[in-house]
Protein backbone atom coordinates (compact mmCIF):
# COMPACT_ATOMS: atom_id res chain seq x y z
CA UNK A 1 0.00 0.00 0.00
CA UNK A 2 1.35 3.41 -0.96
CA UNK A 3 0.07 6.75 0.29
CA UNK A 4 1.24 10.28 -0.48
CA UNK A 5 -0.11 12.69 2.10
CA UNK A 6 0.34 16.01 3.83
CA UNK A 7 1.82 15.61 7.29
CA UNK A 8 0.88 17.64 10.35
CA UNK A 9 0.86 21.40 9.77
CA UNK A 10 3.07 23.11 12.35
CA UNK A 11 2.54 26.79 13.16
CA UNK A 12 5.20 29.13 14.49
CA UNK A 13 4.55 32.85 14.63
CA UNK A 14 2.99 33.81 11.32
CA UNK A 15 4.41 30.75 9.51
CA UNK A 16 3.02 27.28 8.76
CA UNK A 17 5.18 24.33 7.71
CA UNK A 18 4.31 20.80 6.61
CA UNK A 19 5.92 17.94 4.73
CA UNK A 20 4.45 15.94 1.89
CA UNK A 21 5.63 12.36 2.27
CA UNK A 22 5.39 9.04 0.47
CA UNK A 23 4.65 6.24 2.94
CA UNK A 24 4.38 2.58 2.02
CA UNK A 25 3.75 -0.68 3.84
CA UNK A 26 4.01 -4.18 2.40
CA UNK A 27 3.25 -7.55 3.98
CA UNK A 28 3.56 -11.16 2.96
CA UNK A 29 2.35 -14.30 4.74
CA UNK A 30 3.73 -17.76 4.04
CA UNK A 31 3.83 -20.97 6.02
CA UNK A 32 2.28 -19.42 9.12
CA UNK A 33 4.81 -16.59 9.17
CA UNK A 34 4.35 -12.93 8.48
CA UNK A 35 6.91 -10.58 6.98
CA UNK A 36 6.27 -6.87 6.73
CA UNK A 37 8.29 -3.83 5.76
CA UNK A 38 7.75 -0.22 4.93
CA UNK A 39 9.24 3.20 4.61
CA UNK A 40 8.53 6.89 4.52
CA UNK A 41 10.29 9.48 2.39
CA UNK A 42 9.82 13.25 2.13
CA UNK A 43 8.75 14.54 -1.29
CA UNK A 44 8.28 18.25 -0.54
CA UNK A 45 8.13 20.86 2.20
CA UNK A 46 5.39 23.50 2.11
CA UNK A 47 5.80 26.83 3.90
CA UNK A 48 2.98 29.34 4.22
CA UNK A 49 3.10 32.90 5.46
CA UNK A 50 1.93 36.42 4.69
CA UNK A 51 3.33 36.12 1.15
CA UNK A 52 1.41 32.95 0.33
CA UNK A 53 2.49 29.33 0.00
CA UNK A 54 5.87 28.17 -1.29
CA UNK A 55 7.22 24.64 -1.74
CA UNK A 56 10.61 22.98 -2.08
CA UNK A 57 11.90 19.52 -2.81
CA UNK A 58 14.11 17.79 -0.21
CA UNK A 59 17.07 18.84 -2.41
CA UNK A 60 16.08 22.51 -2.06
CA UNK A 61 14.63 23.02 -5.55
CA UNK A 62 11.58 25.31 -5.74
CA UNK A 63 8.36 23.51 -6.68
CA UNK A 64 5.24 25.18 -8.03
CA UNK A 65 1.62 24.38 -7.30
CA UNK A 66 1.25 22.14 -10.36
CA UNK A 67 4.21 20.01 -9.26
CA UNK A 68 2.74 19.59 -5.77
CA UNK A 69 -0.70 18.77 -7.18
CA UNK A 70 0.91 16.15 -9.46
CA UNK A 71 2.13 14.36 -6.30
CA UNK A 72 -1.31 14.35 -4.68
CA UNK A 73 -4.29 16.33 -6.00
CA UNK A 74 -5.78 18.73 -3.46
CA UNK A 75 -2.75 18.86 -1.18
CA UNK A 76 -1.97 22.54 -1.91
CA UNK A 77 -5.50 23.62 -0.95
CA UNK A 78 -5.45 21.31 2.08
CA UNK A 79 -2.30 23.06 3.32
CA UNK A 80 -3.66 26.55 2.52
CA UNK A 81 -6.89 25.79 4.43
CA UNK A 82 -4.96 24.61 7.50
CA UNK A 83 -3.96 28.18 8.30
Amino acid sequence: MRRIALGPVLACGGWRVAAVADAHVEAQASGGRLACWGGKAPLAVLVGGAGGVRAWSPAGEALDRAEIEALAPGIWDQFAAAG
